[in-house]
């Protein structure tokens, strides 16, 4: 009821699921920072990393990168193939930094209800 509520105001896009995902074998994540040769090319770029379904998460942002994203791999031979066959590949993308996570220590859900 007050769930239906919030969905038809939008308050509520969608729901997800917390997945482990070195239980299914991606046992690397891996966070980068993108640098776009133009910065009005974020969406072509963003409709090409969409694509790529080792991507989990996009973010198109302010600050040193335009684009941030968070990938998931298998290992880093996996990885090292996607970076260099996917993404590097997309035209607009100037340059890459890259981060890898060594050990995630808390995924924050806030709740609103209280």
């Amino acid at each position: 009821m007050r769930t239906r509520k919030m969905k038809n105001m939008g308050v509520i896009k969608g729901s997800t699921l917390s997945l482990d995902y070195s239980k299914m074998g991606y046992k690397m994540t891996v966070f980068l920072g993108i640098y776009l040769r133009e910065s009005f090319l974020y969406k072509v770029v963003i409709e090409e990393l969409t694509k790529i379904q080792e991507v989990v998460k996009i973010h198109h942002s302010t600050g040193k990168y335009d684009i941030f994203i968070k990938v998931h791999a298998k290992d880093s031979l996996h990885y090292r193939n996607l970076y260099q066959e996917a993404i590097l590949t997309i035209e607009g993308i100037r340059g890459i930094e890259s981060f890898i996570s060594v050990e995630e220590n808390m995924s924050r859900h806030i709740n609103f209800e209280s």
